[in-house]
């Protein structure tokens, strides 16, 4: 009776040991499938974190660019304002009938630097004239002035490169009516930015009238800006 009870006894141990080892494994089982999935979890979160972290420096750099354009913007629109517009508004004869008198107007608001004038004055048939201002001749500057004040003009007296034969045949009568004075020219200068310009100019007279400058007809080019490089070998000075 008493060994009966007593493999009762170890069997109900043995049974309990057995349920406990069941619970604990299942227990294991759950404890690892919690771990896994916060893992799982963690390393989705740190995903979204990285992509979040990138998104917003993407949208830093995108943000550094505006604000950088913005203010290259605003300057170059602060430049454009302020600085000197030169070009020729009204030729004249010289009191000798012999040269041309450019006045040479800065209507900008700061001064224009290191001016530089050249001309040219063509005897042309009136036919022939505006394939002239087509393939336009050079016309180097061959005097410089050091400044033009803001809303100030420079009277340039210059003699024309071919010398003043063609002007002073004009006033002495020695055209045809079917002749015309046309005068080119350049200007060279430099605005307070150190930024270099050029403006081309064309008048032509009429033997009709030999006290009048007319402008031709068709686009002028002005205040063109031009590179270090183009404007030192036009003008030939050292910036």
């Amino acid at each position: 009776m008493r060994l009966m009870i007593a493999s009762l006894g170890f069997l109900l141990a043995a049974v309990s040991i057995a349920i406990a080892d069941d619970q604990f494994t299942e227990m294991s089982a759950f404890a690892a499938v919690e771990q896994a999935h916060w893992a799982k979890l963690s390393v989705w979160l740190t995903c979204v974190s990285l992509v979040i972290s990138i998104a917003a420096l993407v949208c830093l750099y995108f943000s550094l660019l505006q604000t950088r354009q913005a203010v290259t913007d605003t300057r170059t629109l602060g430049e454009a304002q302020m600085r000197a517009y030169v070009e020729a508004v009204k030729l004249e004869y010289s009191k000798d009938k012999g040269d041309i008198v450019v006045e040479c107007q800065n209507s900008g608001q700061t001064p224009s630097l290191l001016v530089g004038v050249g001309l040219e004055a063509i005897r042309v048939h009136e036919t022939r004239m505006y394939n002239v201002l087509v393939n336009r001749p050079e016309t180097p500057p061959r005097k410089t002035w050091p400044a033009i004040a803001a809303g100030r003009s420079l009277f340039a007296k210059l003699t024309p490169d071919t010398g003043s034969s063609a002007v002073e045949q004009l006033i002495n009568g020695l055209f045809s009516e079917n002749e015309r004075l046309l005068i080119v020219g350049t200007i060279l200068y430099r605005d307070v930015f150190d930024i270099p310009f050029q403006s081309d100019f064309a008048f032509f007279v009429d033997p009709s009238d030999v006290r009048t400058f007319l402008r031709p007809n068709g686009k002028r080019s002005a205040f063109q800006k031009l590179t270090p490089t183009e404007f030192v070998r036009a003008l030939g000075v050292k910036l």
